[in-house]
């Protein structure tokens, strides 16, 4: 019977099936999480927003009357909130010429406060302060807008006398802007946003705004909005407009356009009259039918960025099974057994856990190489001086009988490690090496310093037996050269970003994985050599054995001399408690035998003077050793952060800002302004 060891895929179309599940997996986990993410980031966790809700009534004068209502929800115990009101008409960016003299004011005389805590109407104990009365706020600034700009006032409001802002609290604002509608040589034009910032995202904006009464057929009232993402517009009649919007972010701007005929308006002020050939209705119409067309243009973009970021994960991993086809499958070996009952090769347990594993060592290949030379008689073991208790114990001695030169470089690296470091070139328990890097980061890190010298000499030592193709590495520079696949398809992605005016963070992150995990991946391919697959395979027929063996009736039961042997090699492979229940059962009857081994001895299991085969539990001795050691260097480390921390609070201080985001547009109306509270 004979054993091949060869990669039997899946087909090609079902590997592509899988991959392109988990890529849309994938996609849809970071558009969750980072969205989640973005909008936490963006939010003060302090204050919510419930809803924002303004009636407007234009008057025939093109004067706007607002009543306008912030319902909110403060977390903490702030004291006062700014609103600030802008009303300059023009923007600088808009695309039309403008005159300088079309100007709004905001009406002092026409302000208005209400405002209920808890559904109680604490507006007489609330301190109310503007900006174009010249007063103070509660640190003694003159109130102002946030940056100061000249056409803007701003309304202040302190809480102290009503215990702070902390509960529910309604704002019911009333103001008018004079002269916010302009008239042009045959259309009326209100452009406008309300509010530009706010302290938390804006959960419900409702915007409901009445023209004069007029004649007009309901067709002649067009209305454009723009700035968020979602949200209605609908015109109700020839002098109704309502806008709905939600989750209105700190970087979102509710902006509206409203085109009337110019007669609604007959006492209009002179100021807000511009007759200009660029300023018309065909033309404000153009612009934004532009606009609409620039948007369905950058959704369109923006989907297929989105897509591109999903297929990139995709394609890379159909590159990923070519490169691996062309330079990283592994080699196809044959053997004509399915057991090997004797020791493949001459190769130390360490040489061979590195075959095995690819390059990697572990504890098993610690424990292995200190089970093999108190096999081969350089190490003695007997037990600890004290009494035994339910967690034995085993001394260790470095024999004086067997010369140094015959063992390997990582074998002395060893002997040096448990008997220098650790016994002080005494004998050593191994209890001793089980809690030598416990309470000290020093000794914990000397531990750690050995164990790396002994994983370096296993490299040194089992990379002269060439067991890995020697090619890999060139052939890993070839594999990542197709990375640049991912990093033009972002840079792409990012200009196209750049101008057509959207963000693309769950893109961005999805190219960023996709090109890191690749580099990883790739990093992580070996191939061994044809003569270390051979090997490999020869290993693997002799592990089965060993797992199995009990099931060779008819297979005589060597000495414990050879069973110490394989039993070191079953360490590597990660089955000695399988191997020692089988061979318990072989040597019931053979305990005379097992009192001439080196490192397996009989243990009593209390009961009627039962027996059971034990190796003093090095195992676990060597894992929890290293488990310690790295929790010791990592508590210290820990200290050392938290003490910086601490001491830089000392030197630094703190800042904040707010990010920007996909906007759809923008009519550059006049207004803005927000809210502000601390």
């Amino acid at each position: 019977m004979s054993y091949e060891h060869s990669s039997k895929s899946p087909s090609a179309g079902a590997i592509i099936v899988v991959i392109y599940r988990f890529g849309m997996l994938i996609l849809a986990f970071f558009t969750i999480f980072f969205t989640t993410v973005i909008k936490s980031c963006e939010a003060n966790p302090r204050i919510k927003i419930d809803s924002y809700e303004a009636m407007i009534t234009l008057d025939d004068q093109g004067d706007m009357h607002v009543v306008e209502t912030w319902t909110m929800d403060y977390k903490d115990a702030l004291r006062v909130r700014f609103r600030d009101i802008d009303f300059n008409k023009y923007n600088v960016n808009d695309p039309f010429d403008f005159d300088r003299s079309n100007l709004a004011a905001f009406d002092t005389d026409s302000l208005t406060l209400k405002i209920t805590k808890n559904g109680e109407d604490v507006t007489d104990r609330i301190m109310v302060g503007t900006s174009y009365n010249h007063q103070r706020d509660e640190l003694g600034h003159y109130i102002s807008c946030e940056p100061y700009r000249s056409d803007c006032e701003s309304i202040f409001t302190d809480f102290q006398n009503a215990w702070g802002l902390e509960g529910d609290v309604v704002f019911e604002y009333g103001y008018t802007i004079n002269g916010a509608v302009t008239v042009y040589e045959d259309i009326a034009e209100l452009n406008w946003k309300m509010f530009d910032y706010a302290e938390n995202t804006v959960e419900h904006v409702m915007i409901d705004i009445t023209l004069p009464e007029n004649t007009h057929d309901d067709e002649q009232l067009m209305v454009w909005g723009h700035g968020v993402d979602k949200g209605t517009v609908t015109p109700v009649g020839n002098n109704r407009v309502v806008i709905e919007a939600f989750d209105v972010r700190e970087n979102m701007v509710v902006e509206f356009r409203i085109l009337a005929e110019k007669d609604l308006f007959p006492l209009v002020r002179n100021q807000n009259i511009v007759i200009h050939e660029d300023a018309t209705k065909a033309s404000i119409m153009a612009f934004e039918a532009r606009l609409i067309e620039q948007t369905e243009q950058r959704i369109l973009i923006s989907r297929l960025v989105f897509g591109a970021s999903g297929l990139s994960i995709l394609l890379m991993g159909l590159i990923f099974l070519l490169v691996r086809k062309l330079w990283f499958k592994p080699f196809v070996s044959k053997i004509d057994e399915d057991y090997f009952r004797d020791l493949p090769s001459d190769h130390s347990p360490a040489e061979i856990g590195y075959l095995i594993r690819y390059k990697w060592t572990n504890e098993e290949d610690v424990t292995a190489t200190l089970l093999d030379l108190i096999r081969r008689g350089h190490i003695r073991v007997q037990k600890a001086s004290s009494a035994f208790t339910n967690d034995e114990d085993a001394l260790l001695t470095l024999s004086d009988d067997q010369p140094e030169d015959r063992l390997k470089q990582h074998e002395k690296d060893l002997v040096k490690w448990f008997f220098g470091l650790v016994g002080k070139d005494q004998p050593v328990t191994a209890k001793q090496i089980e809690m030598y890097g416990a309470y000290d980061h020093k000794k914990a890190s000397a531990f750690q310093g050995a164990a790396s010298r002994f994983k370096a000499s296993v490299k040194r030592v089992s990379d002269r037996h060439v067991f890995f193709d020697e090619d890999v590495p060139q052939n890993r520079v070839r594999a990542r050269r197709f990375v640049w696949i991912p990093i033009l398809m972002l840079l792409g992605s990012l200009m196209l970003a750049s101008v057509y005016q959207f963000t693309m963070y769950v893109g961005f992150f999805v190219y960023l994985v996709v090109i890191i995990m690749y580099l990883r991946i790739v990093k992580k391919q070996q191939r061994r050599s044809k003569h270390g697959e051979l090997l490999y395979l020869k290993w693997m027929a002799f592990k089965r054995y060993l797992e199995h063996f009990a099931d060779f009736s008819d297979d005589p039961i060597g000495g414990i001399a050879v069973w110490e042997h394989y039993l070191v090699y079953a360490t590597v492979f990660g089955i000695a408690d399988t191997v020692m229940k089988q061979l318990e059962v072989r040597l019931k009857d053979e305990k005379k035998v097992v009192e001439h081994g080196t490192f397996m001895h009989m243990q009593s299991t209390g009961y009627m003077g039962q027996y059971r085969l034990s190796t003093w539990r090095f195992h676990r001795r060597i894992r929890n050793a290293h488990l310690v050691s790295h929790n010791q260097i990592r508590t210290h480390q820990q200290a050392q952060r938290r003490q910086a921390l601490v001491n830089s609070f000392s030197n630094t201080g703190s800042s904040s800002g707010r990010g920007g985001g996909f906007g759809g547009g923008s009519s550059f109306g006049g207004g803005g302004g927000g809210g502000r509270s601390r």
